[in-house]
């Protein structure tokens, strides 16, 4: 009998800060970077870095791939389980 292949879930272990301009912060966790040439004026990006354990800025030309989980049944982070740039996230 054939056992259909399992899939390991994803880990979203990087904490990612979204950090408004006005000095709100939001903590949000990933998995990684994805390309993206969006910047928003009214927050910045910023990642813990495991290797330096500092939090430090995501670069420029890159955006978070965030956990799904923040997008069900959210209305702060749009209630969409489709998108995968965090630029795209209103709040």
């Amino acid at each position: 009998m054939n056992k259909p292949p399992t899939e390991t879930p994803e880990k979203y272990d990087i904490r990612f800060e979204k950090r408004y301009m006005d000095g709100g912060i939001v903590s949000l966790f990933g998995n990684g970077l994805v390309p993206s040439t969006r910047r928003k004026k009214e927050y910045v990006w910023w990642y813990f870095n495991p290797i330096t354990h500092h939090i430090e800025k995501v670069p420029e030309g890159f955006t978070p791939r965030l956990d799904p989980q923040y997008y069900e049944d959210d209305p702060f982070f749009g209630n969409s389980p489709y998108v995968t740039n965090s630029d795209d996230i209103e709040g």
